[in-house]
């Protein structure tokens, strides 16, 4: 799949080593004082040293006259200086903050009148740049379409420049705001320069802004490009609806998929190269190619991307579906280049929307836990409370406790997961590939790879102590209602009872502890109890069986909770939020906290002050279970 580029070197100057010798000669030998040279030629264009020596010195004459050009170019230069002078000054007063709007719309008719016709001389430069991005912010609706008829034209020159790509960055937006039809001339005239402007490493920032603002068409229309020049030249060939590569090219032959796949393979590669993997653009040119590849190619792809590089692409939905595959289909040594890239980052890519994915993945599938908790686990502890408190941080913790539920990640942030496969349109075999076949990646067995990685780094131990400091805030957030859930219950199968049996215990009696704190007189805090998602997750710890080690004996919580807080105090919070807490007693799982709950409860039952959660006698006399381990 790589390339090999021939670099043909050429001399400076258009000129080989006889003719620069002429030319030196000839250069001195014209004064009095001549200048000796020593010359030493070697073969190759770049190898010609030049030795000079001076006899003595030697003054050049001035001659006025001689740097006024006949065309009167000078004039135009410092009346050109006069006029960048005078628009800075107005542009110093129309940045400030403090400035009326009515004054900022004055002084940025008064600049664009000023520089009107000479856009195009002002681009390139910093400053004016910056003034003009200034402009196009605070001028009006007029003056703003002024500026893009004669700036629109040249916008593939800007987009190539360093300083004028940010004023057609600025453009974009501007456009994007105010007037679509701009927005769309903009993104048209980006067609057939894309695959181009991606390689270059100040255009590609342009076409990466304007595929962020566009539309699932227009998006369509940027990517095919990477296709094939027929699909970029010919729009009719082009679905006008939103569609993958891989529908697009089931009713081709395979000699014209072989012929897309060739293309897009040598569109990719020069990009690849460069290492210009930051555009989602690109991400989604990637998936497109390994929807179509071979085994082969596809796995050729993955081996070069694998390491620093991923991980500047798992910011993107995109970029994570990449990110799952490599983990799940690379080898044992790619996978190892992607941990020690995430050596630093773990606990940034740990609260990014889809970065986090790609984490979990790792920690479900590496069985080098050693590994695991040497370069990721022992970063996440040391940033454990931002990662838990992060509404995509948490689910690194979740996943760990509990995989088996997906309440802490969304249906649709799941997708990367799933959808992270490399299907080739040839192979009928590689199509019968299911995600269990990339689950046997890993040989260890799930429970054991979770008991090592919340034991190795402490984190288990770690996650109980937070939750103890914090365990009324995160009881009361929407947020933090799972972790502290998943924690207190010890999670799935036990494990964490396995680790710190101790520690959950204290956080039960904190739980209860808060809760038995007595009503705020003048109702500014609202109880624990009362509050929406802290009586509910409690109700489920509640009714939630105790999933105990043959090793552990523990109190259930429910049993904690009745002998702290509610014994005796059931009148006290048989209404509003904490009615819910109170009539869990009567399907709770400990047996005896259930009998003794009820002799009180059922007075409030018969009063028709609580409800009745169904006849008790269905109600199985459960104990409290454990697991052998």
């Amino acid at each position: 799949m790589k390339r090999k580029w021939n670099v043909k070197t050429v001399s400076r100057g258009g000129t080989n080593n006889d003719d620069r010798q002429h030319d030196f000669s000839s250069r001195f030998s014209a004064h009095p004082t001549e200048q000796k040279l020593s010359k030493r030629h070697v073969n190759g264009p770049f190898e010609t040293s030049v030795k000079v020596q001076k006899q003595g010195p030697y003054k050049r004459k001035f001659n006025p006259q001689s740097n006024k050009a006949a065309d009167g170019s000078d004039d135009q230069s410092l009346s050109r200086h006069k006029l960048k002078k005078e628009v800075k000054v107005l542009w110093e007063t129309l940045r400030r903050k403090k400035l009326e709007s009515a004054d900022h719309s004055r002084i940025a008719s008064a600049i664009l009148d000023k520089i009107k016709g000479k856009e195009m001389e002002m681009v390139n430069s910093h400053v004016m740049s910056r003034v003009l991005q200034t402009c196009l912010k605070f001028c009006g609706a007029e003056e703003r379409a002024s500026v893009y008829a004669q700036l629109r034209p040249h916008m593939l020159d800007m987009a190539q420049n360093i300083y004028s790509h940010h004023l057609v960055l600025k453009m974009l937006d501007q456009a994007a705001a105010d007037e679509k039809s701009q927005l769309h001339k903009m993104i048209a005239s980006l067609h057939g320069h894309v695959v181009a402007f991606l390689r270059h490493p100040v255009a590609s920032a342009v076409v990466e802004h304007a595929y962020r603002l566009s539309n699932s068409i227009q998006k369509q229309e940027l990517v095919t490009e990477f296709f094939s020049p027929e699909f970029g030249l010919f729009k009719g060939l082009v679905s006008k609806t939103p569609c993958r590569l891989v529908d697009l090219l089931a009713q081709e032959p395979p000699s014209k998929r072989r012929s897309v796949l060739e293309y897009m393979t040598s569109s990719l590669q020069p990009i690849l190269e460069k290492g210009i993997l930051d555009h989602s653009i690109i991400h989604r040119v990637l998936t497109e190619y390994l929807s179509i590849a071979g085994k082969s190619m596809a796995a050729d792809l993955l081996q070069q991307i694998s390491g620093s590089s991923l991980i500047r692409m798992i910011h993107t939905r995109e970029g994570a579906k990449i990110g799952v595959t490599c983990v799940s289909r690379g080898s044992r040594k790619e996978r190892k280049k992607i941990i020690k890239a995430l050596k630093g980052n773990a606990a940034k890519v740990a609260c990014d929307a889809y970065g986090c994915l790609v984490l979990i993945a790792i920690l479900d599938i590496v069985d080098d836990t050693e590994m695991l908790n040497k370069f990721i686990v022992n970063e996440l502890v040391s940033s454990i409370e931002q990662i838990a408190f992060d509404r995509h941080g948490r689910r690194i913790f979740l996943h760990l406790l509990s995989p088996q539920k997906a309440n802490g990640i969304s249906a649709d942030a799941l997708t990367p997961l799933e959808a992270g496969n490399c299907v080739s349109d040839e192979d009928n075999e590689e199509n019968t590939e299911s995600k269990e076949e990339l689950v046997k990646a890993s040989k260890k067995d799930p429970y054991v790879r979770r008991k090592e990685l919340l034991t190795g780094s402490c984190l288990g131990e770690k996650l109980v102590d937070l939750c103890i400091e914090h365990a009324g805030y995160l009881l009361g957030g929407a947020l933090g209602k799972d972790l502290i859930y998943e924690v207190a219950k010890g999670g799935h199968d036990g494990v964490l009872w396995h680790v710190v049996p101790a520690g959950i215990c204290k956080l039960h009696q904190a739980i209860a502890d808060i809760g038995a704190n007595p009503r705020a007189a003048d109702f500014d805090e609202e109880h624990i109890f009362e509050q929406y998602h802290a009586s509910r997750t409690i109700r489920r710890l509640i009714i939630e069986p105790t999933m105990l080690p043959n090793n552990v004996t523990a109190r259930s919580f429910a049993r904690v909770l009745w002998d702290t807080t509610l014994k005796g105090n059931c009148m006290e919070w048989a209404t509003g939020h904490s009615q819910k807490i109170v009539t869990a007693f009567q399907i709770c799982d400990d047996k005896l906290v259930r009998k003794e709950a009820m002799k009180e409860l059922k007075p409030l039952i018969d009063s028709g002050l609580l409800k009745n959660n169904g006849d008790l006698t269905e109600v199985s006399d459960r104990p409290i279970k454990k697991k052998n381990l």
